[in-house]
């Protein structure tokens, strides 16, 4: 991850390229290099994952609430919080993106939506079924 140009020897757009200014590059990898790495499958796959499961849940969420007991009404209500957790989460991994390694990001994902998904089990009509929806929001 290249957090701004000038740390691999680039400029941004716009400013004149200093002709002395010695030139760094940082994991120049041709797209055939990139897919043949670890690191370029368990990303893909995590984001491939992670938008799968969340879009399933989004399409099922009434069917899957009605399963547990909730009204239309009540299973409506469970997108309130995780609508504002997605928001929390969205503006804080855009912050800690700059500050904290992916390495601890996309793994913090994978196991909120697991939670999630382990949640579901437990959802029932009343308060027991906001966690699910904030356990949902914060894979996001």
């Amino acid at each position: 991850v290249v957090d701004r140009p000038e740390t691999i020897g680039q400029v941004p757009d716009g400013v004149e390229l200093d002709a002395d200014a010695p030139s760094r590059t940082a994991g120049d990898y041709s797209v055939g290099e990139a897919i043949r790495t670890p690191a370029f499958w368990t990303l893909a796959l995590v984001m491939i994952a992670t938008g799968s499961l969340v879009t399933g849940l989004t399409f099922h969420h009434f069917q899957l609430m009605e399963l547990r007991g909730l009204s239309e009404t009540q299973a409506s209500i469970v997108f309130v919080p995780q609508m504002i957790a997605t928001l929390i989460t969205s503006f804080s991994v855009a912050w800690m993106t700059d500050h904290v390694s992916p390495r601890i990001l996309q793994p913090f994902s994978m196991l909120t939506l697991a939670a999630a998904m382990l949640y579901l089990e437990s959802v029932s009509p009343g308060p027991a079924a906001i966690p699910y929806g904030v356990l949902t929001g914060l894979s996001a």
